[in-house]
């Protein structure tokens, strides 16, 4: 048996009987326990021999954790070509800018937009109109004392 092939079996085996992060857990340390032991001059078989069956270690730690009744997660099929010794995956959230939110949160967005131009437009036009004729009347008044003025 190899390291690869020992932790899928071990995942498999604790996948719905323990909480997740006990599952990650156990694996990092058998991983961990694996690369060790390989630095110290041991094969992976040597290690899986003296580890024995990792369906057995599952039990154990099942057991040591409560077990599924307490917990009652469900079990995922694991695919066969998984290979477990890959680092750990990084969570990404994928945004799709082409959904209906989007779309209706830009539109949205322009109607704000919009509304807010409109409004600042019509309140320069009703200064417009109310001051207009003043600034009309001044303007006037500012052109004659200059002709008189001359």
């Amino acid at each position: 048996m190899t390291k690869n092939e020992f932790i899928r079996e071990l995942r498999e085996a604790l996948d719905g009987t323990v909480f997740p992060s006990v599952v990650e857990d156990n694996i990092r340390y058998y991983e961990s326990y694996f690369r060790s032991q390989i630095s110290q001059g041991k094969t992976e078989q040597e290690v899986c021999d003296e580890l024995g069956s990792p369906r057995l270690l599952a039990r154990s730690i099942a057991e040591a954790n409560g077990g599924q009744e307490e917990y009652g997660y469900y079990k995922e099929t694991v695919d066969e070509s998984t290979d477990w010794s890959e680092e750990p995956r990084v969570k990404t959230r994928v945004f799709d800018l082409n959904s209906w939110k989007v779309k209706l949160g830009c539109l949205v967005s322009v109607i704000i937009m919009l509304l807010i131009l409109y409004m600042i437009l019509h309140v320069f036009t009703a200064v417009i109109v109310f001051f207009g004729p003043v600034i009309l009347a001044v303007l006037i008044i500012y052109l004659i004392y200059r002709m008189v003025k001359r």
